[in-house]
């Protein structure tokens, strides 16, 4: 079953009672596309162009299922962002404290959570607090697996994001992106 990598934040709310933790999730958002689609109606197909299409990361490749160098962070970035109206963000979802692992976590740790539970974190994160009750319906076993490997790149990743920001913010334009055989995916 798919799983989608979160970084777990420090950030906890209290909804209905319920103790509820943040998590970042990277997404890829489209402008637009380019190609017609179609929509298949009783009626008949129905033209249109899909607008602000995003896509959930879940994995660096087809091929790779998991992060486990930083360059591949970079890669991504530079792939997406290579294309017009393409761009990699953040955004989050919100999750019981209940279900997370007890041991060996701590703000920036990588969590891999099962789709299904991210599709109902979604919901619980467009407004819909009635859903709080599906939340209780999931096992946190097996539906949350923390990702040391995956953790470990996430926070070289965001060193290396602070630490270019930093020699950036005195300059009026931002560093040219470049490919990322480096691990960096700037230009020096």
């Amino acid at each position: 079953m798919d799983t989608v990598p979160v970084l777990l934040d420090s950030i906890f709310d209290d909804r209905e009672g319920t103790p509820l933790t943040r998590c970042i999730y990277f997404h890829i958002e489209f402008e637009e596309t380019l190609d017609p689609w179609e929509l298949g109606i009783a009626g008949g197909p129905i033209p249109f162009f899909m607008v602000g299409l995003a896509g959930i990361v879940i994995a660096p490749s087809l091929t790779e299922p998991r992060f486990s160098d930083v360059r591949q962070l970079f890669e991504l970035v530079s792939f997406v962002e290579a294309r017009e109206g393409h761009s990699v963000e953040t955004a989050d979802v919100w999750l019981p404290m209940w279900l997370l692992p007890r041991r060996n976590i701590h703000r920036g740790t990588v969590l891999r959570i099962e789709r299904d539970l991210f599709l109902t974190a979604l919901v619980v994160r467009a407004g819909d607090d009635a859903v709080l009750d599906a939340f209780a319906n999931v096992s946190g076993e097996g539906a949350i697996e923390v990702s040391p490997e995956e953790t470990v790149v996430f926070a070289d990743w965001s060193k290396i994001q602070v630490s270019e920001f930093g020699r950036w913010e005195n300059r009026e334009q931002p560093p040219r992106r470049r490919d990322a055989r480096d691990g960096s995916g700037l230009e020096r």
